[in-house]
């Protein structure tokens, strides 16, 4: 139901997850060298989502540090073929490559009739908002939240065999 990097993803601790918000510190971005304003990406957890983390949650307290998706030796997972592994033992389809996720969502969004800026904000590209995004110290986070979820809506609307157009509840 998201559309981080898989290495972003791979290397996500428990710690990153507040709430229903997934954090990416800067410093594992693909960006972290052109990156200026040194600021974390945040991605809304749609309930699917949020669901999905809850259900392979550690049965005790995970420590923040503690990484969701450990590899055999107890740190983050490689996030190639392990996740990829994973992603396909739990039904993602074989051939299955996790970067085509991201292009599935952007090009949803553009049929769906979203501007670059919104596919950006998705994606969490850099360039979100050209030159002036230099002068905006906000994080879209609430219009970044309304497209995950109806991204989730249209999903949710295949895997039940129904055409989800429009709007996705709130």
């Amino acid at each position: 139901m998201l559309a981080p990097r898989k290495k972003e993803l791979a290397q996500a601790t428990w710690g990153d997850v507040r709430g229903d918000v997934l954090i990416t510190p800067w410093e594992r971005t693909k960006s972290r060298k052109q990156v200026t304003k040194k600021r974390a990406y945040q991605t809304p957890l749609v309930p699917f989502a949020k669901s999905a983390l809850d259900s392979i949650a550690p049965k005790n307290e995970p420590q923040p540090d503690d990484p969701i998706f450990p590899g055999r030796s107890g740190v983050s997972m490689w996030p190639g073929s392990q996740l990829v592994r994973k992603l396909v033992k739990a039904g993602a389809p074989a051939g299955f490559t996790y970067h085509r996720v991201r292009h599935t969502v952007a090009t949803w969004l553009e049929n769906e009739g979203h501007d670059e800026f919104d596919r950006k904000l998705v994606l969490n590209h850099v360039a979100v908002g050209g030159a002036t995004a230099g002068y905006s110290h906000g994080i879209a986070l609430k219009r970044k939240r309304m497209l995950l979820r109806k991204w989730a809506a249209h999903v949710e609307g295949l895997v039940n065999g129904k055409r989800v157009v429009g709007r996705a509840p709130n």
